[in-house]
Protein backbone atom coordinates (compact mmCIF):
# COMPACT_ATOMS: atom_id res chain seq x y z
CA UNK A 1 0.00 0.00 0.00
CA UNK A 2 0.89 3.39 -0.85
CA UNK A 3 1.59 6.22 2.14
CA UNK A 4 -1.35 7.54 3.23
CA UNK A 5 -3.82 5.06 2.05
CA UNK A 6 -4.80 2.56 4.66
CA UNK A 7 -4.49 -0.91 4.69
CA UNK A 8 -7.61 -3.15 3.08
CA UNK A 9 -8.61 -6.58 4.29
CA UNK A 10 -11.80 -8.19 3.40
CA UNK A 11 -13.53 -10.52 6.22
CA UNK A 12 -15.24 -13.93 6.00
CA UNK A 13 -18.67 -12.16 5.55
CA UNK A 14 -17.60 -9.84 2.37
CA UNK A 15 -17.13 -6.72 4.14
CA UNK A 16 -14.05 -5.07 4.11
CA UNK A 17 -12.28 -3.44 6.91
CA UNK A 18 -9.68 -0.49 7.31
CA UNK A 19 -7.26 0.17 8.86
CA UNK A 20 -7.44 3.22 11.49
CA UNK A 21 -5.52 2.82 15.17
CA UNK A 22 -7.51 5.27 17.42
CA UNK A 23 -10.60 5.10 15.69
CA UNK A 24 -13.79 4.96 18.03
CA UNK A 25 -15.28 2.04 16.04
CA UNK A 26 -11.82 0.23 15.29
CA UNK A 27 -11.90 -3.14 16.95
CA UNK A 28 -9.16 -5.01 19.19
CA UNK A 29 -7.01 -5.07 15.64
CA UNK A 30 -7.87 -1.55 14.67
CA UNK A 31 -9.83 -2.28 12.07
CA UNK A 32 -13.12 -0.25 11.45
CA UNK A 33 -15.88 -1.45 8.25
CA UNK A 34 -14.94 0.65 5.37
CA UNK A 35 -19.22 1.17 5.07
CA UNK A 36 -18.65 3.23 8.65
CA UNK A 37 -16.02 5.44 7.52
CA UNK A 38 -17.68 6.45 4.20
CA UNK A 39 -20.86 7.08 6.14
CA UNK A 40 -18.71 9.04 8.68
CA UNK A 41 -17.13 10.87 5.60
CA UNK A 42 -20.82 11.93 4.11
CA UNK A 43 -21.78 12.43 7.35
CA UNK A 44 -19.51 14.87 8.56
CA UNK A 45 -19.07 13.98 11.88
CA UNK A 46 -18.24 9.95 13.72
CA UNK A 47 -21.42 7.87 13.83
CA UNK A 48 -22.89 8.09 16.96
CA UNK A 49 -23.16 4.76 19.44
CA UNK A 50 -25.73 2.63 18.54
CA UNK A 51 -25.93 3.21 14.95
CA UNK A 52 -25.93 0.92 12.16
CA UNK A 53 -25.17 1.26 8.32
CA UNK A 54 -27.53 -0.57 5.85
CA UNK A 55 -26.41 -1.70 2.61
CA UNK A 56 -29.54 -1.18 -0.14
CA UNK A 57 -28.66 -3.99 -2.14
CA UNK A 58 -27.49 -5.55 0.89
CA UNK A 59 -24.07 -6.46 -0.93
CA UNK A 60 -21.70 -5.78 2.09
CA UNK A 61 -19.30 -5.23 -0.35
CA UNK A 62 -20.56 -2.52 -1.88
CA UNK A 63 -19.91 0.71 -0.37
CA UNK A 64 -20.88 3.13 -2.90
CA UNK A 65 -22.02 6.22 -0.80
CA UNK A 66 -25.51 6.08 -2.90
CA UNK A 67 -25.89 2.47 -1.41
CA UNK A 68 -25.45 3.11 2.38
CA UNK A 69 -27.91 4.14 4.60
CA UNK A 70 -27.55 5.30 8.21
CA UNK A 71 -29.96 4.11 11.10
CA UNK A 72 -30.75 5.59 14.47
CA UNK A 73 -30.44 1.95 15.97
CA UNK A 74 -30.90 -1.90 15.18
CA UNK A 75 -34.44 -2.20 15.59
CA UNK A 76 -34.89 0.67 12.91
CA UNK A 77 -32.05 -1.71 10.50
CA UNK A 78 -34.06 -4.60 11.27
CA UNK A 79 -36.98 -2.85 10.18
CA UNK A 80 -35.70 -2.06 6.60
CA UNK A 81 -34.65 -5.39 5.99
CA UNK A 82 -38.17 -6.78 7.20
CA UNK A 83 -39.76 -4.48 4.65
CA UNK A 84 -37.02 -5.47 2.19
CA UNK A 85 -38.20 -9.32 2.19
CA UNK A 86 -41.63 -8.08 2.04
CA UNK A 87 -41.50 -5.82 -0.63
CA UNK A 88 -39.20 -8.45 -2.56
CA UNK A 89 -41.60 -11.45 -2.05
CA UNK A 90 -45.00 -9.58 -2.26
CA UNK A 91 -44.17 -6.57 -4.13
CA UNK A 92 -45.57 -4.59 -1.06
CA UNK A 93 -43.37 -3.91 1.47
CA UNK A 94 -46.49 -3.06 4.29
CA UNK A 95 -47.80 -7.11 4.49
CA UNK A 96 -46.24 -9.13 7.02
CA UNK A 97 -45.56 -12.72 7.21
CA UNK A 98 -47.65 -15.30 9.53
CA UNK A 99 -45.49 -17.03 12.12
CA UNK A 100 -47.18 -20.13 10.98
CA UNK A 101 -47.93 -20.93 7.35
CA UNK A 102 -45.51 -18.45 6.29
CA UNK A 103 -47.74 -16.72 3.90
CA UNK A 104 -47.40 -12.52 3.62
CA UNK A 105 -51.06 -10.90 4.02
CA UNK A 106 -52.92 -7.41 5.34
CA UNK A 107 -51.59 -6.51 8.55
CA UNK A 108 -55.44 -6.12 9.35
CA UNK A 109 -55.92 -9.86 8.62
CA UNK A 110 -52.85 -11.11 10.97
CA UNK A 111 -53.74 -11.00 14.92
CA UNK A 112 -50.58 -9.66 16.54
CA UNK A 113 -49.48 -11.31 19.41
CA UNK A 114 -46.60 -10.50 22.27
CA UNK A 115 -44.79 -13.76 23.18
CA UNK A 116 -41.94 -13.70 26.24
CA UNK A 117 -38.61 -15.62 25.54
CA UNK A 118 -35.67 -16.00 28.58
CA UNK A 119 -34.62 -12.83 27.31
CA UNK A 120 -37.33 -10.68 26.88
CA UNK A 121 -40.45 -9.78 24.97
CA UNK A 122 -41.13 -10.15 21.26
CA UNK A 123 -44.04 -9.77 18.79
CA UNK A 124 -45.23 -12.03 16.26
CA UNK A 125 -48.00 -11.85 13.33
CA UNK A 126 -50.04 -14.89 12.90
CA UNK A 127 -53.64 -16.17 10.95
CA UNK A 128 -55.98 -16.64 13.56
CA UNK A 129 -56.26 -19.62 11.75
CA UNK A 130 -53.16 -20.86 11.69
CA UNK A 131 -52.64 -19.75 15.03
CA UNK A 132 -55.79 -22.20 16.20
CA UNK A 133 -54.31 -25.36 14.36
CA UNK A 134 -50.77 -24.72 15.71
CA UNK A 135 -52.86 -24.77 19.13
CA UNK A 136 -54.30 -27.96 18.14
CA UNK A 137 -51.62 -29.73 17.11
CA UNK A 138 -49.55 -29.25 19.99
CA UNK A 139 -51.90 -29.72 22.82
CA UNK A 140 -52.18 -33.65 20.65
CA UNK A 141 -49.04 -33.75 20.65
CA UNK A 142 -48.24 -33.39 24.17
CA UNK A 143 -51.52 -35.40 25.64
CA UNK A 144 -50.23 -38.23 23.12
CA UNK A 145 -46.44 -37.95 25.07
CA UNK A 146 -48.73 -37.98 28.23
CA UNK A 147 -50.25 -41.01 27.30
CA UNK A 148 -47.28 -43.20 26.29
CA UNK A 149 -45.53 -42.03 29.44
CA UNK A 150 -48.20 -43.13 31.78
CA UNK A 151 -49.42 -46.30 29.75
CA UNK A 152 -46.41 -47.53 27.80
CA UNK A 153 -43.07 -46.70 29.82
CA UNK A 154 -42.20 -48.42 32.60
CA UNK A 155 -41.19 -46.54 35.96
CA UNK A 156 -37.23 -47.68 35.21
CA UNK A 157 -36.69 -45.84 31.91
CA UNK A 158 -38.41 -42.84 33.04
CA UNK A 159 -35.39 -41.31 35.31
CA UNK A 160 -35.62 -39.61 38.32
CA UNK A 161 -36.09 -35.65 36.82
CA UNK A 162 -39.44 -37.42 35.25
CA UNK A 163 -42.95 -35.51 36.50
CA UNK A 164 -44.30 -39.40 36.17
CA UNK A 165 -42.05 -40.80 37.99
Amino acid sequence: MGRGTPERIVDERGYARVKMSGHPHANWGGYVYEHVVIAERALGKPLPPKVVVHHVDRNGANNAHTNLIICENQAYHYLLHLRTRAYVATGDPTKLRCMYCRRYDDANTLRVKRMRKRNGWYTVQCHRDCHTKYERERRRRTLNKDKEIQIGTPRAFLGRNSRHA
